[in-house]
């Protein structure tokens, strides 16, 4: 992992704490003028840029990528293992792999944070101070007695604009397709998930009730009856939607009368019909 800009240690400071060298300035300035224009997080061109996978066992790998962090830069050009601490014998615990900035050991560095266990475990905290400023690329989950880390144990956190965030204000295009897969892994599971909840009757019935709404059309108008209606000015009433229109307003395209199911009209309703005209539901 290389990083910087950092302070060189032969580097002097007079009685007004600036440089002695001529027209030398210190790291920090050069942080401060970046961090003004680049926000923090990790760059996303790769999209796989720092993404954290399984690998062996309780090993878990790094994949290359670069960041920015206050000011501070870091790339890595390979990938990197990060081992994690064995699991609790029947506690779950939560660790968190973070890219953190350390301005005393002027460094940028991959670290674990290593979770407490517990039935309802959550994630460590992110340490962020004057000398300390960590970005979370992802969770893991420990599960009891676990002796390795799948795929599934892994929360992406890179995304998180709270946690990480992406860099791209500078980037002129990103690839997404490694993204949109990562999204498209979530929904799946997310899919998998709830399918339990709902059983094959359910589903069954559910699709039977749309295909006989939609194939009933006595109470639907197409898009270009609706366009036609609103066109010459008819009008509408509130939610559910019921229109009354005199005949002479309606094109001989349409016909005369319209099928009316399961609504209730009160009297003013119905007297607020125009002699002549129809009345139909308008979804």
């Amino acid at each position: 992992m290389r990083s910087g800009f950092f302070n060189s240690e032969i580097l002097g400071y007079d009685d007004n704490n600036l440089p002695i060298f001529d027209r030398a300035e210190s790291a920090d300035f050069w942080a401060e003028y970046f961090k003004r224009f680049i926000g923090n997080g990790v760059y996303a061109d790769p999209a796989t840029s720092f993404q954290v996978k399984e690998y062996s066992g309780m090993t878990v790998k790094v994949s290359p990528g670069s960041c920015f962090i206050n000011g501070y830069f870091a790339f890595d050009s390979q990938d990197q293992s990060i081992t994690l601490s064995q699991a609790h014998l029947s506690l779950s615990r939560i660790d968190r792999i973070v890219a953190r900035l350390d301005l005393t050991q002027r460094t940028i560095t991959l670290e674990k944070l290593t979770g407490s266990p517990s039935s309802s475990p959550s994630a460590p905290a992110l340490t962020r101070n004057s000398s300390v400023y960590e970005l979370g690329l992802a969770d893991i989950l420990i599960a009891p007695a676990s002796s390795e880390v799948s795929q599934s144990d892994i929360t992406d956190r890179r995304n998180d604009p709270n946690l990480c965030g992406i860099v791209a204000g500078v980037i002129d295009q990103i690839d997404t397709s490694d993204l949109f897969a990562q999204y498209q892994s979530a929904f799946e599971d997310w899919i998998d998930s709830v399918k339990d909840l709902i059983s094959e009757e359910d589903v069954t019935a559910l699709a039977q009730a749309l295909l006989d709404h939609t194939s009933n059309t006595s109470v639907h108008l197409s898009q270009s009856e609706k366009t036609l209606l609103a066109n010459q000015n008819i009008m509408f009433s509130n939610i559910p939607q019921v229109m009354a229109a005199p005949l002479t307003a309606l094109s001989s395209s349409f016909p005369s009368s319209f099928l009316v199911r399961n609504i209730a009209f009160s009297d003013s309703m119905i007297q607020n019909i125009p002699v002549g005209g129809i009345l139909a539901i308008y979804e």
